[in-house]
């Protein structure tokens, strides 16, 4: 499907968990931020049959666009500002000699703020998506990618997929956003006078599998599993992942 709005649509579904069933299509989808839907946009919800968009951004974020789906749940997964919003940080890792450090240290820092700093706001999306009436579903942030990623990589563990499944998924961002993020390149030098460098911006501008990386690291380290790190750390029930994962898998 063709999205005027949308550049980072997809279906986390169509992948084959590690005992060899089948994560459904057509159940989660995620995207970049779905707030300026068109006509045309809405009559593909519709025929996807979206019952619930989930906006994991801050309220901040959440409060500035006007939607137009009927049922939109604002479920921010963090309290640490994201790197656009600390325009002096991103001119740093714009300009700065150490830029691309400085850019790895935030992102670092905010995968894992995402995961670890309160589980639970990663439990309230789990517990949202496990009830009746809800599924379809589309989960997004702004872009589409570290938020989203994250979660999106979440459900597909708890649902049985290898994490090398889910990692190859999760960097499926960089071919989606291409063609947008030429444009943006090609902008951002103009604008700047060539003061910006395309590797920097093609660095800041693209997923990072190390971070991703380093959370599900944590999570085997600390809790043994993506199940037991949802259970014990985000406070979801054992009875609610088994619901939604009975749901999702096939």
């Amino acid at each position: 499907m063709v999205f005027d709005s949308l550049s980072n649509f997809r279906d986390l579904g169509g992948v084959t968990t590690l005992d060899r069933h089948t994560f459904r299509t057509g159940l989660i989808f995620r995207s970049d931020a779905a707030t300026h839907l068109t006509l045309h946009d809405l009559a593909l919800f519709r025929e996807l049959k979206i019952r619930l968009i989930c906006d994991l951004r801050s309220p901040q974020e959440h409060r500035q666009p006007s939607y137009v789906h009927p049922r939109v749940v604002n479920v921010p997964i963090h309290t640490q500002p994201t790197l656009e919003a600390r325009p002096l940080e991103l001119l740093r890792c714009l300009f700065f000699k150490n830029g691309a450090d400085r850019f790895h240290a935030f992102t670092h820092s905010f995968y894992q703020h995402l995961a670890f700093a309160d589980p639970t706001r990663i439990g309230q999306v789990i517990h949202l998506l496990a009830q009746d009436g809800n599924l379809p579903a589309l989960i997004h942030c702004n872009a589409g990618m570290d938020r989203t990623g994250l979660m999106a990589a979440i459900l597909q563990l708890s649902a049985g997929v290898s994490y090398e499944t889910v990692r190859a998924e999760y960097l499926r961002t960089d071919d989606a956003f291409a063609p947008r993020r030429a444009r943006f390149i090609r902008i951002a030098r103009l604008v700047s006078l060539f003061q910006i460098s395309r590797e920097r911006l093609e660095l800041i501008l693209t997923a990072h599998p190390e971070d991703l990386d380093e959370v599900y690291r944590r999570m085997l380290a600390e809790y043994g599993s993506v199940e037991t790190y949802l259970i014990s750390a985000a406070k979801v029930d054992a009875d609610t992942l088994r619901k939604l994962k009975l749901r999702l898998v096939e």
